[in-house]
């Protein structure tokens, strides 16, 4: 119906492709003629050899250029290799485009699969050689890739609480201890210094789930307690945390950007529009300027210790 409409109007529909995997409850029953819960891929074919199902890979279009978002497919599965899911795409990016539709990005999780996914699709999420967009099929235009920033703002929560420590490309220290302190000198204190920062964001595993205990440990006002702990109060389990504050404070600026969803939020929150776009890219290229002056901190081995 949107795409007649569009049509009508000689407007084509822009649209993003969100692609997502659920986990299921492995449950086989009879549904009237035949047996589902078993893989289905929409093939048709019904054989009790087949696996059970324990996750659904699911498609969705969201309109960039208009409103409205739509399921558009999915498949049960039970395990999908990285070329495999990299089929399933282009075969959606084809179906789309002879529907009349532009695809234009797609968002996924930063697991390791879809980083997989993404070479086998003609990308590289590889931070030495980084190569954002693939060629569409049938029309070759590029289809950027985004991976969903509340995965990643959690991946980098992960990482950093169950390390314990990384460096930054000045060789300067980034400890979670300073994060445990604060929650310390709160509870001890009877303040809040202003942030959400709670015990349940300290034992993060028990809602390891929740974007929000991340985006709250990686926030500005967790930045701003930090630093006048440091130097205002000049407690001493604060000393040398201004490495740790840059970091907490380009990944909540980083959410900001990549999570913006609302036209009339100022600074960094704004979607990215001619009013904003400079501010934008000037704080990409700082950010980018930094990877390029550090040794790659991904190495865990070299890089990362338990503290």
């Amino acid at each position: 119906m949107k795409v007649s409409e569009a049509t009508k109007l000689n407007k084509t529909l822009i649209c993003a492709l969100i692609v997502d995997e659920m986990s299921i409850k492995k449950h086989i029953d009879w549904n009237k003629d035949k047996f589902i819960g078993y893989v289905d891929f929409g093939t048709g074919l019904d054989d009790d050899q087949l696996r059970v199902a324990t996750e659904a890979y699911t498609f969705m279009l969201n309109c960039v250029n208009g409103n409205g978002k739509v399921p558009i497919g999915y498949f049960l599965i039970n395990g999908l290799t990285a070329q495999e899911r990299a089929n399933i795409i282009q075969e959606c990016l084809k179906n789309v485009h002879e529907a009349g539709i532009e695809v234009v990005s797609l968002t996924f999780d930063g697991t390791s699969t879809n980083l997989s996914t993404a070479q086998y699709l003609g990308a590289s999420i590889n931070a030495s050689n980084l190569v954002t967009s693939f060629k569409r099929p049938i029309s070759g235009n590029d289809v950027h890739i985004i991976l969903d920033p509340c995965h990643m703002i959690k991946l980098v929560r992960n990482t950093l609480a169950s390390k314990g420590s990384i460096f930054d490309s000045q060789g300067r220290i980034i400890k979670w201890d300073y994060i445990e302190s604060l929650h310390k000198f709160q509870k001890e204190e009877g303040l809040l210094a202003a942030t959400k920062v709670r015990t349940r964001h300290i034992q993060w595993k028990r809602e390891v789930m929740k974007v929000k205990l991340a985006t709250q440990v990686l926030s500005a006002s967790v930045a701003d307690a930090l630093l006048y702990l440091a130097k205002d109060a000049n407690l001493p389990e604060f000393k040398g945390c201004e490495a740790t504050v840059e970091f907490i404070q380009c990944f909540n600026n980083l959410f900001d950007v990549m999570n913006s969803r609302n036209l009339l939020a100022k600074g960094l929150k704004g979607p990215m529009q001619s009013i904003n776009v400079e501010k934008i890219l000037i704080f990409f290229y700082i950010c980018r300027s930094i990877h390029k002056k550090s040794q790659n901190i991904l190495r865990w081995s070299s890089y990362l210790t338990k503290q």
